[in-house]
């Protein structure tokens, strides 16, 4: 299901459709609703995820508008079997100019730190649901040595990044994650660590506030300075940190932070999800794109950006990432303005040949990374050509680049 265009067509519902059969008390269990209308999308929006084996999509799928909470969202039915909630099929989208991709409906979504759980009726009129806010991991876990946390400002700070997180996501085409406790438990105790150790993926066991938590967050996930919104900003702009922020796969995250340092877990919750590889960032088509690479290390591309050229003056990465890393026979081309437009320099890498060896496989990526910022508020357009599993592909797309 590569790149269904969705768009509003008028198709009644069936009623009976979906088995209510396991919903004993939906009133109870999901004690909003709100009534589904049919509606007309003012833009096509595309799918990038896989329908489970056995399922097509219809030709034109259905859309339907409703307002949970303060949101505007767009439903589909996917399949065209006259409902909208069928799990892993039909799909959803908050009804904005800046999404341009639909995400399976699953037995819950993300609305920025929100969890909505869903239940659609069986006449298809409906769309019941209950939303729940997260439950923040307790600021002073493990020890309140390295200065005093301030709990509502980190409690803040922790949902913000979540709403940060998950709004990358939709617009790169994926669907939200959600907050993990105890995830983010080990992402506090391993924030406290670095507020007294420096910033480090590694925990000494036996010194001063090393837990296996926060080890395990530190191996796993991303560390940097605080707030947790530079930190995801960060890992957004860089090549080798961003696949935490954009695994498909990812459902569950941990956030965490401390007086002075950060840390993401987007590697410990991961569940399969059927998918549409590969994952490509910034997707095709958006806008505001950043223009500069963050300061990553290990560097990418060392023989360039060593010591006396910092990582920092290249542009913004553009990747291709793959479920395996299978990836041969790379070709590519970036251009400014147009299809046709003048040629932008870059350094090309892949598992083949990575951007630096200490990272072979490249993180299952192909990369174009620019040798120079990107230029304020103009469309790239991107060619590449590549084997995958001994399969020949291309992917052209375009992207607009921000202030």
């Amino acid at each position: 299901m590569t790149a269904l265009l969705l768009a509003g067509a008028a198709v009644a519902p069936r009623a009976g459709a979906q088995d209510d059969s396991t919903q004993k008390n939906p009133a109870k269990d999901y004690p909003k609703k709100v009534r589904l209308k049919k509606a007309l999308p003012k833009m096509e929006r595309a799918s990038l995820y896989e329908l489970p084996r056995g399922a097509t999509a219809a030709e034109k799928p259905v859309a339907y508008a409703a307002k949970l909470g303060d949101k505007k969202m767009l439903f589909f039915d996917v399949d065209g079997n006259g409902l909208c909630g069928d799990v892993g099929i039909d799909a959803w989208v908050i009804d904005s100019k800046v999404y341009r991709y639909v995400v399976p409906i699953e037995s819950s979504i993300m609305l920025d730190e929100w969890e909505v759980f869903l239940h659609f009726s069986a006449d298809g009129a409906w769309v019941h649901y209950r939303p729940e806010y997260p439950t923040f991991p307790d600021v002073n876990f493990g020890s309140t040595k390295g200065g005093r946390l301030k709990t509502k400002e980190v409690k803040k700070s922790l949902r913000i990044g979540l709403q940060n997180w998950n709004r990358l996501r939709l617009r790169t085409g994926l669907p939200p994650v959600r907050l993990d406790l105890e995830l983010s438990e080990g992402c506090m105790a391993h924030s406290r660590y670095m507020d007294v150790h420096g910033v480090t993926h590694t925990e000494i066991e036996g010194v001063e506030l090393y837990t296996e938590a926060g080890a395990k967050a530190g191996r796993h996930g991303s560390v940097g300075p605080a707030p947790l919104s530079l930190e995801i900003q960060f890992c957004h702009s860089s090549f080798y940190h961003r696949l935490m922020l954009f695994h498909p796969h990812t459902r569950r995250v941990g956030l965490g932070e401390g007086k002075r340092r950060a840390t993401l877990d987007g590697t410990n919750g991961r569940e399969k999800r059927p998918w549409t590889w590969p994952v490509i960032v910034p997707a095709p088509g958006v806008h505001d794109v950043p223009r500069r690479m963050s300061h990553e290390r290990p560097v990418p591309h060392p023989e360039i950006f060593g010591s006396g050229r910092s990582i920092t003056s290249a542009g913004f990465p553009i990747t291709l990432t793959f479920e395996t890393s299978k990836i041969t026979d790379v070709t590519a081309e970036l251009r400014i303005g147009g299809p046709e437009g003048a040629e932008v320099p870059f350094k090309l890498s892949w598992p083949e040949k990575p951007a630096n060896a200490e990272k072979p496989t490249n993180f299952k990526s192909i990369c174009l990374l620019p040798l120079e910022h990107l230029k304020p508020r103009m469309t790239y357009w991107a060619t590449v050509a590549y084997s995958y599993r001994r399969k020949a592909d291309e992917r052209t797309f375009r992207f607009r680049t921000g202030k």
